[in-house]
C-alpha cells in the first residue's frame, strides 16, 4: 500500500512523534510512505520544505510530492496521488479531505 501524509498540519503539530512512529511502522511493514504537500511558487525548488521536515520530523521515511498552491489543494493532491497509485491520504484540512475524497482518494481526516 502507498500512504501519503500532509506536511504542515499533520507532521507539523505537537503529535508528530506518533505520526513518525506510524510512518516508520508502515515503511517497515513494506508500505511506501509519501508526503503530499501543497506549496506556493515561492517554496518550489528551494529546498524549504525539506529543511522544514528535517527540523519537525527528523528520520521521517518519505518521498515528497509537491502540488500547486492551496486553493484547490485537495483536487491537486488527489490528481498527483492517482498518478502515483497512492491509496490513502492523511490530512488535517477538512476541505482538502473532502475534495480528495470527491476525486476518488481514500482519506483519514486528522483532528487536532
Amino acid at each position: 500500500m502507498k500512504i501519503a501524509f500532509d506536511c504542515d498540519g499533520v507532521l507539523g503539530y505537537d503529535g508528530v512523534d506518533i505520526i513518525r512512529e506510524l510512518a516508520m511502522a508502515l515503511k517497515n511493514g513494506g508500505h511506501e510512505v509519501y508526503i503530499v504537500t501543497s506549496v506556493t511558487i515561492s517554496w518550489k525548488g528551494k529546498g524549504l520544505r525539506e529543511q522544514q521536515l528535517a527540523q519537525i520530523a527528523p528520520g521521517f521515511p518519505y518521498r515528497i510530492v509537491y502540488t500547486d498552491g492551496h486553493e484547490a489543494a485537495g483536487t491537486a493532491k488527489a490528481e498527483e496521488m492517482k498518478k502515483l497509485g497512492i491509496n490513502l491520504l492523511i490530512d488535517d484540512t477538512e476541505n482538502v479531505c473532502k475534495a480528495a475524497k470527491a476525486n476518488g482518494v481514500e482519506v483519514l481526516h486528522l483532528l487536532k
